[in-house]
């Protein structure tokens, strides 16, 4: 796999999750539901491994509040995916430990700390705001990280006020040109899961 792969790949997915359209929804569903590897898991492991990367760290960040703010007649399946499949809560938490670890430097910490804090950010306005605000209080009340999850949410207002004008909601995608032109080293993208994403575009395209 080339170098470049990663931020396109995630720049797709986010162009498919930007719509309400719950076939596409359904159809994203099943393309990752086929994989040996957890997709999410994978991107979110990628994050951490490359801390300074705040391109991808923006889509990703996207395709998560997307997925939570669809607006339908009925939720995503993918929120109840995001919940159990690829326990966001305790993703997030995890991330926010290591990102305090003492490998990472100055920047890396604050940048990999930035990340969690502006997803928990969303996943804690969502609960409250979204759409889908009842379903996603409740897979999280229902998560085994419901207890320290709300503990947590005491940092995320800390953060949320202190950067109270920079909208820490939804953090805006960085412009197309930069995207296709970044360079990310060290890739090993499953095949299967660039030919999976790029069908479901497809398909969101004839829409």
């Amino acid at each position: 796999m080339c170098s470049d792969t990663w931020c396109p790949l995630m720049r797709l997915l986010v162009e498919v999750l930007d719509t309400n359209h719950m076939a596409t929804h359904q159809a994203v569903l099943a393309a990752f539901s086929s994989l040996s590897v957890n997709p999410f898991q994978l991107f979110l492991t990628y994050a951490n491994a490359r801390p300074q990367l705040t391109i991808f760290q923006n889509l990703l960040h996207r395709a998560v509040t997307y997925i939570l703010y669809t607006l339908s007649s009925s939720p995503s399946p993918l929120i109840q995916y995001l919940f159990k499949d690829v326990d966001i809560l305790g993703q997030t938490l995890a991330g926010c430990d290591l990102s305090q670890g003492d490998f990472l430097n100055g920047l890396s910490k604050r940048t990999l700390h930035g990340f969690y804090l502006n997803l928990a950010s969303s996943i804690r306005c969502a609960s409250e705001s979204s759409p889908n605000a009842e379903l996603i209080s409740s897979l999280i009340q229902a998560s085994n990280n419901a207890s320290r999850w709300e503990t947590f949410l005491k940092d995320v207002r800390e953060y949320e006020e202190k950067n109270r004008g920079d909208d820490t909601g939804i953090t805006p995608p960085p412009a197309s040109n930069i995207v296709d032109t970044a360079k990310i080293d060290a890739c090993d993208m499953p095949d299967q899961m660039v030919s999976n994403a790029t069908q479901v575009r497809f398909r969101h395209q004839k829409i």
